[in-house]
């Protein structure tokens, strides 16, 4: 299929180094822990929701107890990750979330740059990017699919603002597994919320 570069659409090349510099760390900080294995455990019965909250970054996300999490402040910015951690063999479902200053442009021009980077990847595949609400605040929500050395995953990066702080939530997990997890990771996402009114 023939690919079009797309026009410019409002952002400069700074702009563009921070969007591609922000997309790296979601997908990257992710990876980085998950290299060492957490430990496996299984579980019987429902799922019971732990939560974390981050007052300095003004939020609260509930996961799955049989999930593992792991915070840290770098750089002025806070990073959780959650991990399933039950599966046999590795799944690789993980959520993540930033927050702090991370510089991105306005959602509109931020939507556009991450569309273009998408189409004009052939790792990676639009499944889509629509506007949501995250507790109050606007947000895009982008899905895609991802095709490495070790299969094709489904992800997903939601990019909102509020008051002086950025926030990056991210999903994936292996298409294998995606059935699995699917209502595990939605139920991490729409569970965020401000502490703050």
């Amino acid at each position: 299929m023939n690919k079009m570069k797309k026009e410019n659409r409002g952002i400069g090349a700074s702009q563009q180094l921070v969007v591609v510099a922000i997309i790296v760390a979601v997908i990257g900080v992710g990876v980085f822990f998950i290299i060492e294995e957490y430990p496996r455990q299984s579980e019987e019965g429902q799922k019971n929701f732990l939560t974390f909250k981050n007052e300095k970054y003004d939020f609260s996300v509930s996961y799955p107890s049989n999930w593992t999490m792991d915070n840290m402040e770098y750089t002025g910015r806070a990073y959780v990750m959650l991990n399933e951690n039950t599966t046999e063999g590795n799944s690789n479902a993980r959520v993540q979330i930033i927050a702090g200053r991370l510089d991105y442009p306005s959602l509109d021009n931020l939507k556009n740059t991450i569309s273009n980077q998408i189409e004009n990847n052939e790792n990676l595949e639009s499944g889509g990017i629509k506007e949501i609400d995250v507790d109050g605040a606007n947000a895009i929500d982008i899905a895609y699919e991802q095709t490495t050395s070790n299969g094709i995953g489904q992800g997903r990066m939601i990019f909102f603002k509020r008051d002086n702080l950025d926030y990056a939530i991210s999903a994936y997990v292996d298409e294998n597994h995606y059935e699995q997890f699917k209502t595990d990771i939605e139920s991490i996402v729409d569970k965020f919320s401000f502490i703050s009114e």
